[in-house]
């Protein structure tokens, strides 16, 4: 009862850290902070948020967390379709795959790497995929349902963050618009 009610206490935890975190206008840190705290709440080795590039056919790493203090090495961009990032943000779905079927699904050669876990969800914005939020873990049976739906709570705040930033570059545009159009408008009326 005693361990449950720690796990509770961390889940909500990391649910408010992130909840603080997405006011923020600077994406790249509101999805880095997400990232560590999705992986705090569900005991995750490493987690990345990918969003998708202006082509909509590349899913590029923009938030990421690692527990290993040596990997601070860039994540590759994912084709969308390709592997479980890619398959997650083609098919709209998540993947809950812990053991040899995580890394036998997506052809993943056994025994070649610590990943044991894999908990991928996507990101909708405005009904489609913008992205996928991706945890894995070494361990062979780490990721339990409950984790995938407390991950979707953070891939929902990840949505929130895109949308509002998204909002936020549009509003700019707009004054950068207007701010021409003032311009024009002292211009013609000075001659």
């Amino acid at each position: 009862l005693a361990r449950e009610a720690q796990s509770r206490v961390r889940e909500i935890s990391s649910l408010l850290e992130a909840g603080r975190a997405i006011t923020s206008l600077d994406l790249e840190s509101v999805l880095g902070v997400l990232a560590r705290e999705a992986a705090a709440a569900v005991r995750a080795d490493e987690c990345a948020i990918y969003l998708l590039d202006e082509t909509g056919q590349r899913l590029v790493p923009r938030g990421t967390w690692s527990a290993a203090p040596d990997s601070g090495g860039t994540r590759p961009a994912v084709a969308v379709g390709d592997g479980p990032i890619g398959w997650v943000a083609k098919q709209d779905q998540s993947l809950l795959l812990n053991g040899t079927p995580a890394r036998a699904r997506f052809g993943l050669a056994v025994g070649t790497g610590p990943l044991g876990a894999i908990l991928s969800l996507p990101l909708d914005v405005d009904g489609r995929a913008a992205g996928v939020l991706h945890a894995t873990s070494h361990g062979l049976d780490t990721f339990k349902p409950a984790d995938e739906r407390l991950l979707s709570a953070f891939a929902d705040q990840a949505a929130v963050a895109v949308k509002n930033a998204q909002l936020f570059e549009e509003e700019r545009r707009r004054a950068r618009e207007l701010a021409v159009i003032n311009q024009i408008n002292r211009t013609i009326t000075a001659s």
